[in-house]
């Protein structure tokens, strides 16, 4: 009978802790905005309670229809970097997980209440009301671990609705895209992000400036490349300003290139050079362009 005893008492204990840890508050602010379509919007994700938490994962659930997945920022946790998201857009999902090194957080983390740990990005795609928040629909669950245990996230009320406006902001998003895409680098090591296209039909030419952060990123090379007639001498590396980019492609053929929605048309390649759990955006626009020669910008047939 002894060794039931020892076991029943055990269990009851755990679920004892389990009931008497406060939970973990957590809330996306702003709780309400309104952004005309083609904009970007972002919320800050913030925490209460948080307090000798040792590992964290949940999803973050929104409307592919109403809006896009951009990217994180502003990270204020140990160990914390764009590599602890993993963009599920065929669910409407942005998957997190984290966990500090133990040796050197041995009782966990603590942050002060109402600490924004990190920021997410959205472009606006349509008008009318999408929420933003944790879900428990989508793998991995939501889990918070403080000194070994489970405890409860209370979410349900922490949630932000974005409304999709009219006019305003960038070209509404049936226009053709470039999009740079979330990916790790180990830090020394070098890794090849991919560029996409959306509303890709009919194109015959394009000319845009890419950008990043230097202290973090150094440029590489470009690969891989998916379009006709597209090669390395399309590009122009150094620009003005540094840590930039240019691309100036034609379809020689005239024909107009269609690619599907997420097709890569190129990789560029860059080695992480920044601190652990740096991090960089990487954005398009027609800064760096020779004056005269046009912003950024694409023609169909």
């Amino acid at each position: 009978m002894k060794p039931i005893t020892s076991i029943l008492i055990a269990g009851l204990l755990f679920i004892a802790l389990q009931l008497s840890g406060q939970a973990l508050v957590t809330s996306f602010t702003p709780a309400t905005i309104t952004s005309p379509v083609g904009s970007t919007v972002t919320l800050q994700f913030k925490v209460t309670n948080f307090t000798n938490i040792s590992s964290v994962q949940f999803p973050i659930k929104y409307n592919t229809t109403s809006l896009q997945y951009l990217g994180v920022n502003d990270f204020a946790l140990p160990d914390l970097g764009a590599g602890n998201f993993n963009s599920i857009p065929a669910q409407g999902a942005v998957r997190f997980t984290w966990f500090p090194d133990p040796a050197v957080n041995p009782n966990g983390v603590t942050v002060p209440d109402g600490t924004a740990i990190f920021t997410v990005s959205f472009m606006v795609l349509a008008q009318g009301a999408s929420l933003v928040n944790l879900s428990p629909s989508v793998a991995p669950s939501i889990e918070v671990i403080r000194n070994g245990v489970p405890i409860t996230v209370s979410y349900q009320n922490g949630g932000s609705t974005i409304t999709g406006g009219s006019g305003g902001g960038n070209p509404p998003p049936s226009t053709f895209q470039v999009l740079a895409n979330t990916i790790f680098i180990p830090k020394d090591s070098i890794r090849c992000m991919p560029v996409t296209v959306n509303n890709m039909t009919n194109i015959i030419s394009a000319q845009y400036a890419m950008h990043w952060n230097t202290s973090v990123l150094q440029y590489q090379n470009t690969k891989a490349y998916d379009l006709p007639f597209l090669t390395a001498s399309d590009f122009n590396l150094p620009a003005t300003p540094p840590g930039t980019l240019l691309l100036g492609w034609d379809d020689e053929a005239l024909q107009g290139v269609t690619r599907a929605n997420g097709h890569k048309i190129y990789e560029v390649c860059f080695k992480g050079i920044g601190a652990v759990g740096s991090n960089s955006l990487v954005t398009f626009d027609g800064v760096g362009i020779p004056a005269g020669s046009g912003g950024a910008e694409a023609y169909n047939v």
